[in-house]
C-alpha cells in the first residue's frame, strides 16, 4: 500500500504526469524511457519490464539538455542524474521504474 500511496503522491506533484505530452526518447527490448511535459512541468519516466537491471543512455529534448542540469528520483531521492552532452544514462533495477523530475 506504501507503494501505491507513493505513485498517488508522485502524479498529484507532477501535473505532467496528469495531462502532459508524452515524448518518447528511447527504447529497448526491456527499457522505455519517455518525457511527460506541460509548461513548467517535465518528469522524465524510464521503465524496465525485464528481470535484469539495465543502464541506458537516451537524448534529452533541447529545453532541458542544459549540461549538469540534475533529475531527482521521485521515488528514491537518494538517486540524482545529471545529464551530460544532451544525453541522460539511466540504470534500472529489474522491474522497476524511475520518476525523474
Amino acid at each position: 500500500h506504501d507503494r501505491i500511496a507513493k505513485l498517488a503522491e508522485i502524479r498529484a506533484a507532477h501535473p505532467a504526469l496528469r495531462r502532459g505530452t508524452r515524448t518518447s526518447l528511447g527504447s529497448t527490448s526491456e527499457v522505455y524511457v519517455y518525457r511527460m511535459h506541460t509548461a513548467g512541468d517535465t518528469v522524465i519516466v524510464a521503465l524496465n519490464r525485464g528481470a535484469a537491471a539495465q543502464s541506458v543512455t537516451v537524448p534529452v529534448p533541447s529545453d532541458v539538455a542544459v549540461d549538469g542540469r540534475a533529475f531527482v528520483d521521485a521515488l528514491d531521492s537518494t538517486t540524482t542524474l545529471a545529464v551530460r552532452r544532451a544525453a541522460l544514462s539511466v540504470t534500472l533495477g529489474g522491474r522497476s521504474v524511475r520518476y525523474l523530475h
